[in-house]
Order: C-alpha cells, then sequence, then structure tokens
C-alpha cells in the first residue's frame, strides 16, 4: 500500500525563486518560481527596492495533476552589468513573493569582461543526518552529505565570488527519494524541498543546468503501481524540463537538454549526455529502462548533433573573426 500525498511545501504564496541567463548575444535574465494553483506569470523590478517600476510577463507549465505550476518569465533586456535588480513574482494582482533581488554579472559586460562560473556535477540534497536513507539502494552513500557544497556556494554567492553557477546534472536525487520514505511517494515532496533550499543561491545568481540519468524519471515503487498518473507523468525529464527553464529557443537548442550562452568571454554549450545520440543510455527508456517509460528523441534523427555542430562553428567563427568569446567550454 503506498499513500499519495499532495505536495505540502507549495503555498500560494510563489516560491522556489531562481533565475537564468538569457541566450548567446543577449543580455537578458530568465526568472522562475513555483505555485500551486496560480497560472499567472508576472514579474515586478526596478534598481531600486521600494520602486519596481517595470513588469514582465511569461508563462507557467503544469507536468504533474495537483503539484503545482512552474513559471517562466523573460525580463526584457538589456540587464546592465554590474547593477543590482530588485524583484518580485506573482499573479500580477495580490499573490508576490518577498522582494528579492540579483546583480547581474559584471561579466555579462562583454567578452573582455573577467568571469567567475561555478562548475560541478552532482549534488543531492540536505545530508544524511538530516534525511537518512531507510532502504539500502545499490550505488547510493548511506553516509552523505550535499549541505557542504551547499554553504559553499551560499558563502560565494553572498561575498559575491561567483557570477554564476553550472550544474552538470544529477540536480537532487529526486528519483531516489522513495529510499528515504519506501511507502510513500516523495518525489515532488523532495524536489520541492530541494527548490526551496536553492533559493537563497538561485534566486541571487543565474543557476544554469544540465540533464543527467537522475532527472529522467521517478523510481518510487508508487510511480510503478501508479503508472499512468505518475510513472509516465514523470518519466523522460518531464520535471526537470518543467522546473527549469534555460535558453534554448536563444540558442536554437531544445528545451533544457541542449543549449548555449555567453557570459565574459566563455561561449558555454551544455550537452546532453543521455539522449539523442547513437548508444545514449536513456534514448529508449528512462534510468530504469522500464519499458513502459519511454524516454529520449527530443529532436529528429541526427538534430542534436547537427545543431552542436552549428553551435560550435558559430563560436568558432565568431571567436576567428575577433566578434565572439576566447573560450568554447561544453560540458554535460
Amino acid at each position: 500500500m503506498f499513500t499519495l500525498v499532495a505536495s505540502m511545501t507549495i503555498a500560494h504564496v510563489p516560491e522556489q525563486v531562481h533565475v537564468a541567463l538569457g541566450g548567446p548575444g543577449t543580455s537578458s535574465m530568465r526568472i522562475q518560481w513555483t505555485t500551486a494553483e496560480i497560472t499567472a506569470s508576472v514579474v515586478q523590478f526596478g534598481t531600486a527596492k521600494g520602486q519596481l517600476d517595470h513588469n514582465a510577463t511569461g508563462s507557467a507549465r503544469s507536468y504533474l495533476k495537483g503539484h503545482g505550476f512552474h513559471h517562466a518569465v523573460l525580463l526584457p533586456g538589456p540587464i546592465d552589468a554590474g547593477v543590482t535588480y530588485y524583484y518580485r513574482v506573482g499573479d500580477g494582482a495580490s499573490m508576490w513573493s518577498a522582494v528579492k533581488a540579483f546583480a547581474a554579472p559584471l561579466a555579462m559586460a562583454g567578452p573582455a569582461a573577467a568571469v567567475a562560473l561555478s562548475v560541478f556535477g552532482d549534488m543531492g540534497y540536505e545530508n544524511s543526518t538530516a534525511r537518512p536513507m531507510k532502504v539500502a539502494v545499490a550505488g547510493l552513500e548511506k553516509v552523505w552529505s550535499a549541505s557542504y557544497t551547499h554553504s559553499r556556494l551560499r558563502a560565494q554567492v553572498e561575498a559575491g565570488d561567483v557570477d554564476g553557477i553550472w550544474h552538470l546534472g544529477d540536480l537532487g536525487y529526486m528519483d531516489d527519494s522513495y529510499s528515504h520514505e519506501v511507502a510513500k511517494f516523495m518525489y515532488e515532496d523532495v524536489y520541492d524541498g530541494y527548490m526551496n533550499w536553492l533559493e537563497p543561491i538561485a534566486s541571487r545568481v543565474p543557476y544554469m543546468v544540465t540533464p543527467g540519468n537522475h532527472e529522467s524519471e521517478c523510481h518510487s515503487p508508487a510511480c510503478l503501481v501508479h503508472l499512468k498518473t505518475l510513472g509516465r507523468a514523470l518519466s523522460n525529464f518531464s520535471a526537470f524540463n518543467a522546473r527549469w527553464a534555460m535558453p534554448s529557443a536563444e540558442s536554437r537548442g531544445v528545451l533544457n537538454m541542449w543549449y548555449s550562452f555567453d557570459l565574459g568571454p566563455l561561449h558555454v554549450i551544455s550537452l546532453n549526455s543521455e539522449t539523442d545520440w547513437p548508444g545514449a543510455d536513456e534514448q529508449h527508456t528512462g534510468d530504469s529502462h522500464i519499458r513502459r517509460l519511454p524516454a529520449g528523441e527530443f529532436g529528429r534523427e541526427g538534430e542534436y548533433m547537427a545543431w552542436l555542430e552549428a553551435d560550435l562553428r558559430r563560436a568558432a567563427d565568431a571567436r576567428d573573426a575577433g566578434s565572439g568569446r576566447p573560450w568554447i567550454i561544453a560540458g554535460g
């Protein structure tokens, strides 16, 4: 018997606020957040805390009934490098977040600007003291901590030491949440908790993400028992592609699976290590390889590789012409 519980962390007030960079050649920022039932997506912003005199609207999406809406709003540029922007997110009427702020990275000034980008893969959520593993799961450590990384990142962000964060997949291990509460459906609760845990960091500097195998699906027994309502709804990177909004449209990419962005002297290419290439592990099924949970095929055959070659070519040609970024970096 599996207990299905609605997420208790999402209130009507917006939460899980995070920001991301716009695409190559732009000086824009995208604001993202989550609500329980509200679908209107509005950001009020300005360069003074008490004067949020600009409005921008966007859209919301939902991938699992009864578990909230995920909003994304692209702020109209240009966003001026080095300037602190104050903002709040909400429905445009009565439901607003607290006023938050991000300092537009000085690296947004262009290729000649210096940059400090925090890059890592894997993380997890809290630690094994706060969230003990009740069921042994092969391949996962029983004694672990993501708190060290979290504390280090938060200190760097608060000190202004980093311009942004690039998280190369395997975010909070939501797919393995059942190992902490095997008899309950915990995937959404853990994802909500993880995103709120990140908010003090990700609401202040751009937080860019890349897919990993732990983003592919839900491994909870509840997701297999309730295959139609839970398992399939959470398959094929659906939560990852709804909760985050990377600059794929601006860089001619696809969802959060592959895209690129510019920051200072860097042209950064976010690779999809999981699907859409010959031999990709999640091209036909998710991480569990259960046939009833298909995955992959985000693009036509060869589309991902053609995009990658074209993006590399544009970046290299611009660099050779003296107008591009001197460093081209790809990661996944």
